[in-house]
């Protein structure tokens, strides 16, 4: 049987480069990165020469990139302690957050930390002159944290106007830009961002490892206390061959942007029509342009069995996710849905589309729900 992957939003697979990397550096370069000897330092030097690569895709300081084992890891640090540490007395966030960011948020509250939650459009768009108002009336240390892209729907918030209201305000701006980092090239400094945070498995690296951004002119305090590791900041053994892995697949992943752009907004134009053809009261969630180029969210009409279709897809060797990955198994709406005002009686699917997927895929997809259709139709004639 054919299978289809179609969740490149939840995780993709390793670029073949990335691949033989890691198989190199695992056989040849399994020194202690901290210990003296040759075999250690050549595993240090894996290690910076990452860090280095990674600062000038971003172009910032090599300083300013501090390894982690997640987006998670990431968010949850630069969340907690810019509270615990950085006196942040007031969080600006939105109601569309990935749950580790969303959770992190909650467990500051609980803490004694002011929240205020910023609506959104139905597209998902946060309310600027919202964000403006709860910064302009503050009277506390403030962090403002807004993703940089939806993982669940793809819109893209206009990062540079939150980043520079942040600024005119004094208020400290973080970003999730797990689903951003490996898909556009962009510098943190130029959105005026304090911190922000990335995963490698989100473009084409390996699982496990991930950084977090952190301008020079904040200092968090040290995350994991032990050996000193990560000037300080997270002491542990480093994760030497990951590390390696994503900086060069975060290079190769820059290098192709414009071309994987236009590849994936091609597919994606075709889905969409083709999804139309079957489904003609089919629609799209998010922001239509404002959105990230391989991802399309589509709720599918009343009539299709909610609790299904997914299932469905599976048995055919589609994959594909209703949402997060961290929730696509859920029964009701996420979040993130509920917060646009999806009508829950519809079934929303995200596709998610890379460089590897290709027209034939799209078809197969297509004839997939085209058969699905025909079959629920024959079980609503039968009863």
């Amino acid at each position: 049987m054919k299978t289809v992957y179609f969740d490149h939003a939840a995780t993709t697979h390793l670029y073949p480069e990335v691949s033989s990397r890691l198989s190199v550096t695992q056989n040849e370069c399994f020194g202690n990165p901290s210990s003296s000897h040759s075999g250690g330092r050549k595993a240090k030097a894996l290690i910076e020469n990452a860090r280095r690569s990674i600062a000038k895709e971003l172009a910032v300081k090599a300083k300013e990139i501090v390894f982690t084992a997640s987006g998670t890891e990431a968010n949850n640090w630069v969340i907690k302690h810019a509270a615990a540490h950085l006196g942040i007395r007031h969080v600006i966030t939105s109601k569309i957050e990935h749950k580790c960011v969303a959770r992190a948020i909650e467990y500051v509250h609980g803490q004694g930390a002011e929240v205020t939650y910023l609506e959104n459009n139905d597209q998902g768009v946060i309310s600027f002159s919202a964000l403006e108002i709860a910064l302009a009336k503050t009277e506390h240390p403030t962090l403002v944290a807004i993703m940089h892209a939806n993982n669940e729907l793809g819109t893209l918030q206009p990062v540079k106007e939150i980043g520079e209201l942040c600024q005119k305000y004094g208020a400290l701006f973080f970003s999730d830009t797990v689903q951003t980092i490996g898909h556009y090239a962009f510098c943190p400094r130029d959105y005026h961002m304090d911190f922000c945070s990335a995963s490698a498995h989100k473009f084409h690296g390996p699982k496990g490892v991930g950084f977090v951004y952190i301008n020079e002119n904040q200092k968090l305090q040290p995350w994991i206390l032990g050996g000193g590791q990560e000037y300080d900041y997270r002491s542990g053994t480093e994760n030497v061959h990951g590390i390696d892995a994503m900086a060069l697949a975060l290079k190769l992943s820059n290098a192709k942007e414009n071309q994987h752009k236009k590849h994936a907004l091609h597919l994606k134009e075709a889905l969409w029509g083709g999804i139309q053809e079957v489904f003609p009261d089919a629609y799209q969630n998010g922001h239509p342009t404002a959105c990230l180029y391989g991802v399309l969210n589509v709720s599918f009409p009343v009539h299709v069995p909610k609790e299904q279709l997914l299932f469905e897809l599976d048995m055919a060797g589609i994959y594909v996710s209703g949402g997060s990955a961290c929730s696509s198994g859920a029964a009701k709406d996420s979040h993130v849905l509920q917060a646009i005002g999806h009508d829950d009686a519809r079934k929303a699917i995200r596709f998610s589309i890379a460089y590897s997927n290709t027209m034939d895929d799209v078809q197969h997809l297509v004839e997939a729900l085209r058969s699905l259709k025909a079959r629920y139709q024959r079980n609503s004639v039968s009863a």
